[in-house]
């Protein structure tokens, strides 16, 4: 058992082995009478978990998956959730990246940390924890970093999120309700409870009110990032630019 922070929160693990611990060395803090969460995963969650696997993952592995997805479970009663995209911060503010499975996320945010090599950091590469604190949405580091490790223990406010397609060439252009809706719940991870719902419900029609989405079709070029960069970063002026 060890406790990490994250978030702003103390998180408690109960854990079986010591994979996740060694995940989380750079979380670490000092043991406190008070977690905010607790999160463990039984003998039978962790074997589930290994067989509808596509792959055979460790037990270990499995572990570290189902202990995030319990304290994904916790986060919407502190205002918070775990979106599926990655996360660059770049001259203190957050840029998150959304897009389906085998699009480019990842492609597409390295080129951000090569074009802009002094101001640029990952602040997480796959599931970074989102939340609202005050009256800023908040992009947090996690030790659960996708298989690159792309990520840090740091945090910044989100400026902006882009929802990535391909295309043969680079334009952006805000993106309006509808496109936003269609896509955003397929990159967040639901309330189990019919109660948290309404909770969780109201923190997403915030987000799609006060932070600007944009739809970026690109290719890998290093002008994809620039254009992104120079779009986003200017909050909304020119909604539409191409290279």
């Amino acid at each position: 058992m060890f406790q990490i922070l994250m978030a702003g929160l103390v998180v408690e693990i109960r854990n079986r082995y010591s994979y996740v611990e060694k995940q989380c060395k750079d979380w670490v803090c000092l043991q406190t009478e008070h977690a905010d969460i607790v999160a463990e995963a039984s003998e039978e969650e962790i074997l589930r978990e290994q067989t509808r696997a596509r792959f055979a993952p460790s037990l270990e592995l499995c572990e570290s998956i189902c202990i995030y997805r319990a304290i994904a479970r916790e986060l919407t009663a502190f205002s918070a959730f775990v979106m599926h995209g990655a996360a660059v911060e770049l001259d203190g503010q957050a840029y998150v990246f959304i897009a389906k499975s085998g699009v480019g996320k990842t492609t597409h945010t390295k080129l951000w940390i090569k074009c802009f090599p002094d101001r640029a950091a990952y602040i997480n590469g796959d599931k970074p924890v989102m939340r609202w604190q005050g009256d800023r949405l908040f992009a947090y580091g996690t030790p659960w970093m996708g298989k690159e490790g792309y990520g840090c223990s740091g945090f910044a406010p989100v400026k902006a999120i882009c929802m990535l397609e391909r295309g043969e060439e680079n334009q952006i252009e805000r993106a309006d309700d509808a496109v936003i809706v269609s896509r955003l719940f397929h990159q967040v991870l639901l309330p189990e409870e019919a109660s948290e719902m309404e909770l969780f419900m109201e923190m997403m029609d915030r987000m799609v009110r006060e932070i600007p989405f944009y739809v970026l079709k690109c290719n890998i070029s290093d002008e994809a990032a620039q254009l992104a960069c120079r779009v986003m970063s200017r909050d909304g002026v020119g909604e539409y630019a191409e290279v």
